[in-house]
Formats: structure tokens, C-alpha cells, sequence
């Protein structure tokens, strides 16, 4: 379910722009490489280190994804997580819908995957305890049966879009961080649970900062 394999900027980050900054060097890397990205979460402890969690499925089909959501929920709990970004790949739809007349049925969601004008994105989920904000940028493919990946660019259509309150949130990959630092039984609990799950939290952190005097 984890690998910690990835490319990772030269120096460590040390805020969240630090982070969203590594996080996209990691999509453009994963689509030169392979044509499209594995969810990769990046985050920085309150402690001074900073670790990546990629998700090492094939098909990431929608129980893998509640599944590897868990697992960030749960790291973050662990590694007392303060600042974190989730690398996700996402098809969006382009067909509008019209609204309908008061009092008829409500149309039908059409789903980006039988839209035959979706738009491949990476979306990229900053999260603060107190904040959760995603930016979106266009996978950009040369023309051709192969469609190779050619270079990833900013979506100035959708933008930065803050997400609704936590309690009011139905997004899997929102609000991953909790809204307070968990107390010590609390994330040792949340180690032990880990452990079972087969994860090694020492393995996700990959560099401690060193704290100035």
C-alpha cells in the first residue's frame, strides 16, 4: 500500500509553499516517467521533520482511496502532522448541465470518466490544522495515439478554491491533519494501529531539521 520511493527536492522543506513546491516537482517527475502520478502525501511535524507517504497502488479504485485517507488521517495523528500536501491525479468534467425548471427532477451527475471532454488535472490539497485550500494544474499531453506526457501548467479556470468547514465536509482527501495536536495516548494509539496496518512511521519521516540555537 506505501512506498517512500520519490524524487524529492534538494533541500528540505520547511513551510507549506516549501512543500506544494516539492509536491508538484513530484507530479511532473511521476508523469515524465510513467504517464500519470501516484497519490503522494507530504508533510511537515510539529517536531522539525518532514516525510512523504505514496500510495503504491495500481488501481486506485474508491476503497483504495478511502484506505490510503485513513492512513493519512491516522500519520498525521502519529507524526503530529501540522502542515501537509495530498498529490492527487483527477479527471474533471467540462459537460454544463443545464438547471432544470422548478420542481422537476434533478438531473443526473454526469461523471467525469464518461466525459469525452474531461480534463486531466493534478490537484494538489494544502491543509493546515485550520486551513484547506487546493490549486489545480493542467496535465498537458502532445497530440498523438501515445499521448505523452509534455508539461503541467497552472489552471487559471479553477484556481485556488478553499474548501467548506471541516464538519461540514464530505471530501475524503479534506481536512486530513486534526484540528488540534493529539495527546500522547492518542498518537500512541495511532502507532499501534499503524504498526498492524503494516506501516513503519520511521520510514515515512525522511529528515529531521536541525533546530537553531
Amino acid at each position: 500500500m506505501i512506498s517512500v520511493t520519490a524524487p524529492l527536492p534538494p533541500q528540505a522543506p520547511r513551510t507549506l509553499d516549501d512543500l506544494t513546491a516539492g509536491a508538484r516537482h513530484y507530479a511532473f517527475y511521476f508523469l515524465k516517467q510513467h504517464g500519470n502520478i501516484r497519490p503522494a502525501f507530504f508533510f511537515l511535524t510539529a517536531e522539525g521533520a518532514y516525510g512523504v507517504m505514496i500510495c503504491a497502488l495500481g488501481d486506485f479504485g474508491p476503497s483504495d482511496k478511502d484506505t490510503y485517507a485513513k492512513l493519512c488521517q491516522t500519520v498525521a495523528i502519529a507524526a503530529n502532522i501540522t502542515r501537509a500536501v495530498l498529490c492527487v491525479e483527477i479527471w474533471a468534467s467540462e459537460q454544463a448541465i443545464p438547471m432544470p425548471p422548478t420542481g422537476s427532477p434533478q438531473p443526473p451527475d454526469v461523471r467525469p470518466s464518461e466525459d469525452p471532454n474531461r480534463k486531466e488535472l493534478v490537484c494538489l490539497v494544502q491543509q493546515t490544522c485550520d486551513t484547506c485550500v487546493s490549486t489545480f494544474l493542467n496535465i498537458v499531453r502532445l497530440d498523438g495515439p501515445k499521448r505523452e506526457f509534455f508539461n503541467l501548467t497552472d489552471n487559471t479556470d479553477m484556481g485556488r478554491m478553499e474548501s467548506v468547514p471541516r464538519e461540514q465536509s464530505d471530501s475524503r482527501f479534506d481536512w486530513l491533519l486534526p484540528a488540534a495536536e493529539p495527546p500522547p495516548d492518542i498518537r500512541a494509539a495511532a502507532r499501534v494501529w499503524l504498526e498492524l496496518q503494516g506501516v513503519d512511521l520511521k520510514k515515512l519521516i525522511l529528515k529531521p531539521h536541525k533546530r537553531r540555537r
